[in-house]
């Protein structure tokens, strides 16, 4: 049990000797640090103006990224709005279109180009007209349809909307088809 207790006795010294010669060292530096006030001394302490202007640019770079990165998703976002609204506009209309009679003159092949599904662009490009065309209720969207009729079977009628504005770079487009009931 004595020897437990000088060894623990003698571990204690240790530490703190230890301890002391590290505190020790410590002082010596900082106050070698606070002697010596030299322009080259490696204890001076802050920045050089070479320093600061290097991260002020690199600062000032992130920034303008990040401005440039805002900028872009506004515009993105702003797109997405008017995608969702326009898909809103035809999947009203489609709804108007299939709520009516097979034989209804709304669905109709009006611009006579009754030729398989090559009519259902019309409206889009231009120089044709559409089978039938209104504007949005708020006056921001055009909403065209196109009717091929017995399309891609007989007694189907294959309906497009197109809903357009004139910050879309490519128009909504949504196909349905209406069997005429037998």
């Amino acid at each position: 049990m004595l020897k437990a207790e000088c060894r623990m006795q003698n571990e204690k010294r240790i530490l703190k000797q230890r301890a002391a010669s590290r505190v020790r060292k410590f002082v010596d530096r900082l106050s070698r640090c606070q002697i010596r006030k030299s322009v080259t001394s490696p204890c001076q302490q802050g920045f050089s103006l070479i320093e600061v202007l290097i991260a002020l640019t690199v600062f000032s770079i992130g920034i303008l990224a990040v401005a440039s990165m805002q900028t872009t998703a506004t515009g993105g976002n702003a797109k997405a709005h008017y995608i969702s609204e326009a898909t809103g506009w035809a999947v009203d209309r489609m709804e108007v279109l299939l709520n009516l009679d097979y034989d209804d003159p709304m669905l109709d092949d009006s611009a006579g180009t009754n030729a398989g599904t090559g009519g259902l662009n019309d409206g889009v490009t231009g120089g044709t007209t559409a089978d039938g065309s209104v504007t949005s209720t708020d006056g921001k969207y055009t909403i065209s349809w196109n009717v091929a009729v017995d399309q891609p079977i007989a007694n189907v009628k294959t309906i497009r909307v197109i809903v357009s504005h004139n910050l879309l770079n490519n128009p909504v487009v949504l196909d349905f088809y209406k069997a005429d009931e037998i």
